[in-house]
């Protein structure tokens, strides 16, 4: 029988256990906040050169296979727990799925009033004491509601059974095994410009309640380009572990287990039977093909990817949409809402994906159709009103007349320039999902009426960026995750011989393919950054301080110029200004003899340095010109990703492609049209 909310498997939780939930909350606080400090030690366990094999470190065992996999578990239960403690005082703990979905919405928003109230209050910056205290009270305090509505005779509702303790198995395989195969890029994998952008973004959440961008002269994003609430989750970890790379990328480890648990409530809900251990290996095995395909080819940057953006930011947004999804299908009208503007504050793409919901929704049954309609038609509104308030009436305020980078309005130039035969599109699709999932997509027959809802938004969602011209990997990622969930439903469904096994071979193939061409890493840009002094303000000071020294990046472009001056990054190395200015500030320059000087323009040259540029109040000098030469005529390998998802720069960037003509039509030279250009 298909599941509904009346015979859903749950247990009721009496009153006697709540004494062991408080123990075991309290020693996933206590691993969380008590081993947060082994996380700093990894990252500097190799401030130099990396040893040949990093991937795998016997001398340092303990450490990196023990020690570091149970803090990253630890942080992770730790930061889950007070939306787990909420969803069982609201009874959202019902229902597989929709309990990984609110455990991590509900900290999410708990833990962000949380925050903003201190910082209100003036606690600024958050440290790593007042985020230890707040977590503390979260929990102590729902313990306590949990307590009141057990003695009150309102029933709590918690699914303890095999199946329910599998999952939970998976999900902490999945953390365990992300943090041990991926240490090295996790930890030690030098940032591109966009990681650091991330990482300070979330920095800034240390002391603002709303994120500020280091690129924006305001520093200010609009809804153009999202990142706003991705940004809390790497403010957590930065406020726990410092401002080092890992706190971007860790957040990568907090949505995987909640987006496989969310994958399998997908294809559950409704469908006449239930996974087992081989179809949710499956599922396992599906989603390291993607974060295979995003942590390691997936970047702007012409020398590696980075864990933190675009996959980190991507995984988020597509933890959203999904659970936008499950709500909407199981009638929790408040969650979706919260669900759909956190997917929208994330991603501009959140509010597209409401609107394909919609079209999708006219598949289903009469009265399912019009209730799901209502629900989407409340959420694509309070996200139209969440802009409006963000753009028209917050950020005129907040920018104080300065330039607000990324607004809706600059969505639209997206569309200027088509490209309509580059096939090999059609492949980021198929291979990160895991080959079989993509093709169920066109088993029309063979689907029920939310797998093909689910469908329809994968058709649609590909077909808006596949006719651009200018694309990057990133841009794909929903359709690389959601078509595990129609697969699945067919599956379950019964019409499909042999799901699990053949799901599972073609699951590995796609890995195999995802796998980049190099696991090596790159760490020139830290070299540099040691033999870098950057004079101008402070990264680790105050605010202010803060804001300087990354005013520092513009003088950057005199020693290693950006991306748009540089034909053959293979041969000239692209100026990473950001992963300068981070790694100067991080490492400090040698103590005696520096080789880069940034300062400002009216101080005095040091003796035996020579001018090379001044540019906005900035003043830089190299003393060694020949390695200086060195730096800029050896940069690091470009043929890093997999082969299938080694996107040309005239199609990743288009301030190549545009010079280049990489594009098939310009819409802006058709009659009646360039007018929106």
């Amino acid at each position: 029988m298909p599941m509904t909310p009346d015979d859903a498997p749950s247990d009721l939780l009496p009153l006697r256990r709540i004494p062991a939930l408080g123990l075991v909350t309290a020693l996933v606080l206590a691993i969380g906040l008590g081993l947060t400090g082994v996380l700093g030690q990894v990252a500097d366990l190799h401030t130099g050169a990396l040893p040949p094999h990093p991937f795998f470190l016997p001398e340092h065992a303990l450490l990196l296979y023990v020690a570091m996999p149970l803090a990253v578990l630890g942080v992770v239960g730790m930061l889950l727990a007070p939306g787990f403690l909420l969803a069982l005082v609201t009874g959202s703990s019902r229902y597989p799925g929709l309990l990984a979905a609110t455990s991590f919405g509900g900290a999410f928003l708990l833990r962000v009033l949380a925050h903003s109230l201190l910082k209100l209050s003036g606690a600024v910056p958050l440290t790593a004491g007042a985020f230890a205290l707040t977590e503390v009270a979260l929990d102590t305090a729902l313990i306590g509601l949990l307590v009141l509505r057990l003695r009150s005779g309102r029933p709590v509702f918690l699914s303890m059974g095999p199946e329910a303790r599998r999952r939970l198995g998976w999900m902490v395989a999945i953390v365990v095994l992300m943090a041990v195969l991926l240490l090295p890029t996790l930890f030690w994998q030098d940032m591109p410009d966009d990681g650091v952008e991330a990482l300070e973004v979330g920095r800034s959440l240390t002391t603002f309640v709303v994120p500020r961008f280091p690129t924006s002269p305001s520093g200010f994003f609009g809804l153009g380009v999202g990142m706003l609430s991705l940004a809390y989750p790497i403010g957590w970890f930065v406020s726990l572990i410092g401002p080092f790379e890992a706190a971007a990328r860790l957040p990568l480890v907090l949505y995987l287990p909640v987006l496989f648990a969310l994958i399998c409530g997908l294809c559950e809900w409704g469908s006449p039977r239930r996974l087992g251990l081989l179809a949710e290996g499956a599922i396992v095995l599906a989603l390291a093909a993607y974060v295979a395909t995003m942590v390691f080819s997936a970047s702007y940057s012409p020398y590696y990817s980075d864990a933190s953006a675009p996959a980190a930011l991507e995984t988020m947004t597509v933890l959203c949409m999904a659970a936008t999804i499950l709500c909407a299908w199981q009638g929790r009208n408040a969650w979706m809402v919260f669900f759909a503007l956190m997917a929208y504050f994330a991603r501009p793409t959140g509010l597209m994906v409401l609107g394909l919901l919609a079209i999708g929704a006219a598949l289903l049954p009469g009265a399912e159709r019009r209730a799901q309609l209502i629900r989407l038609a409340v959420a694509i509104a309070a996200c139209l009103v969440a802009a409006v308030a963000y753009e028209k009436l917050f950020l005129p305020r907040a920018a104080h007349g300065l330039a607000v980078s990324f607004t809706s309005g600059s969505i639209l130039e997206r569309f200027r320039y088509l490209t309509f035969t580059d096939l090999r599109r059609i492949l980021f699709l198929v291979v990160p999902c895991g080959i079989l999932p993509a093709l169920a997509l066109f088993a029309w027959g063979r689907q029920d009426p939310k797998a093909r809802q689910v469908t329809v938004v994968c058709f649609l969602y590909f077909l808006f960026f596949y006719p651009q011209a200018f694309i990057a990997l990133h841009h794909f990622v929903p359709v690389m995750i959601l078509p595990v969930v129609v697969y699945w439903r067919i599956a379950l469904a019964g019409t499909v011989r042999w799901p699990a096994t053949a799901a599972t071979i073609a699951a590995g193939l796609a890995l195999v393919l995802s796998m980049p061409r190099s696991f090596g890493l790159d760490r020139s840009m830290r070299a540099i950054g040691m033999a870098t002094d950057v004079q101008v303000g402070n990264l680790n000071g105050d605010w202010t301080e803060h804001g300087q020294a990354l005013s520092a990046r513009y003088g950057v472009r005199f020693l290693f110029p950006p991306g748009w001056e540089v034909p053959d990054p293979s041969r000239n190395r692209v100026g990473s200004q950001l992963g300068l200015i981070y790694y100067a500030s991080r490492t400090g320059p040698d103590a005696d003899a520096p080789n880069y000087v940034i300062q400002p323009a009216e101080a005095a040259p040091r003796p035996g340095f020579s001018a090379v540029g001044e540019l906005r109040g900035l003043a830089v000098f190299v003393r060694d010109t020949a390695r200086w030469r060195r730096d800029r005529e050896t940069p690091p390998p470009t043929h890093f990703a997999s082969a299938i998802y080694d996107i040309p720069r005239s199609t990743l960037h288009r301030y190549v492609g545009v010079p280049a003509h990489a594009y098939q039509v310009d819409l802006a030279r058709v009659p009646l049209l360039w007018r929106f250009f």
